[in-house]
């Protein structure tokens, strides 16, 4: 027998699986009221730089404004007064040569002989331009009415050529309408039978409106309901818009019937707040807030009526911890936008030398006017010049035609003195 060895044989322990441990979530309640009250600290804030913006903007167009356009006034009057009696004097002018220039258009008559006339007989003138000017509107007029003629008699012979296509491609317009859909059937068929000129799209749109072409087509069988799909435009959009929150996990859009209430009872709730027969008409924002409100419901807006049932909350004062932070939130955004569209303005304002303008020392005052007057005094000197310019042109045109004077006999010579003679001629003259 052999001996049993004394070694310990080495067993290879197997690994028992734990189990696992579920770990269970716990549930966190979070306190929503110190999120609303920081929205609402948020909107109040926001409030507040958007009434300070306006206020400034407010004493900006109520108090250094006027003051500043009443000094200017003051200080550059005789040289505006100036300048306007010139531009005044420029645009008779201007209106003279454009009433002559289409006198020569009318008349078909040069340019002198037209401002001869005029500044020789201005009654004969304008008889002889009311004239032109009747005998163009009615040629303008018989113009209109033989292509109206025109008109009615291509749709006769139009709606013949269609009505005897309508029935050889019956079946093969019926398959076309079922795919493409009605109106796109009918307007292949109307561009088709046009062809192509000039007036081609002219002729489709009339014929395209025409309730005549509508009938034609009803008679050859062919019924703009019939080929009608079972949703309309709004329909598709609503379905497209419920597919897509679906897919993204957005929420779904509201149902148009809860909005149209929802409208209803917002414009109501407000015009009871609002409306200047309720609320009074001697609250400028409140009533601008209520034409607002009008706008929006008019046009079925829904989220801008909440923004601006929000914005009525915070102007009363009744915002609350119970007040959704979703209409906190929208009222800030208003807010901010609109404080930032002010301090946009108010600072391309301050570059204005009406800014602050009241505050301004007396220096600083007669140098903005010393500014303007070198201003003025240049544009004075253009209008000047161009005042010059048209006045030359003016009497190129109306000048009178001139005759030729006589000439005068030409000035007889001077005797040039005789030599003296000779002393011998004096004896022998016959010489």
């Amino acid at each position: 027998m052999s001996r049993p060895s004394n070694r310990k044989k080495h067993r290879r322990k197997r690994k028992t699986k734990k189990p696992k441990q579920t770990k269970c979530r716990a549930l966190v309640w979070v306190d929503s009221s110190k999120i609303r009250k920081k929205a609402i600290t948020d909107c109040k804030r926001s409030r507040t730089t958007f009434e300070k913006a306006e206020r400034e903007l407010l004493e900006f167009e109520e108090a250094h404004l006027p003051a500043y356009n009443q000094w200017l006034r003051t200080g550059c009057g005789p040289l505006v007064e100036e300048m306007k009696s010139i531009h005044e004097e420029i645009e008779m002018f201007r209106a003279q040569l454009v009433l002559i220039d289409e006198f020569c258009d009318l008349m078909n008559w040069s340019e002198s002989r037209a401002g001869d006339l005029f500044a020789r007989d201005r009654k004969e003138f304008d008889r002889l331009h009311a004239e032109a000017l009747e005998e163009r509107r009615e040629a303008e007029e018989e113009s209109r009415t033989r292509l109206q003629e025109l008109i009615e008699e291509f749709k006769r012979e139009f709606f013949e050529d269609l009505e005897v296509f309508l029935d050889e491609n019956y079946e093969r317009l019926d398959h076309m309408a079922s795919f493409v859909g009605y109106d796109e059937m009918k307007s292949e068929v109307v561009g088709m039978l046009i062809g192509s000129s000039p007036f081609s799209e002219d002729l489709f749109l009339r014929l395209y409106h025409d309730p005549e072409l509508d009938r034609v087509f009803a008679e050859a069988g062919f019924e703009e309901e019939d080929y009608e799909d079972d949703f309309d435009d709004e329909d598709l959009d609503l379905e497209y818009e419920k597919f897509m929150a679906l897919m993204t996990g957005k929420p779904l859009p509201p149902d148009p019937e809860d909005s149209a209430a929802r409208i209803k009872a917002l414009k109501r709730e407000m015009a009871f707040a609002l409306h200047p027969d309720q609320a009074g008409a001697d609250d400028p924002k409140k009533l601008a807030l209520w034409h607002e409100v009008q706008a929006a419901a008019d046009a079925g807006d829904l989220d801008r009526l909440e923004v601006l049932h929000a914005h009525m909350q915070v102007m009363d004062g009744e915002l609350s911890p119970e007040t959704p932070v979703s209409k906190l939130q929208k009222i800030t955004q208003m807010y901010r936008e609109s404080r930032n569209a002010l301090r946009r303005k108010i600072r391309r304002l301050r570059e204005e030398p009406a800014w602050d303008f009241k505050r301004k020392s007396d220096a600083e005052k007669q140098k903005i006017l010393r500014h303007h007057q070198s201003v003025l005094r240049r544009e004075k000197q253009e209008f000047q010049q161009e005042l010059s310019s048209l006045r030359r042109e003016f009497s190129r045109i109306t000048r009178q035609p001139t005759t030729p004077k006589p000439k005068s006999p030409p000035k007889p010579k001077p005797n040039p003195e005789p030599e003296p003679l000779d002393p011998r001629q004096k004896t022998f003259d016959f010489f």
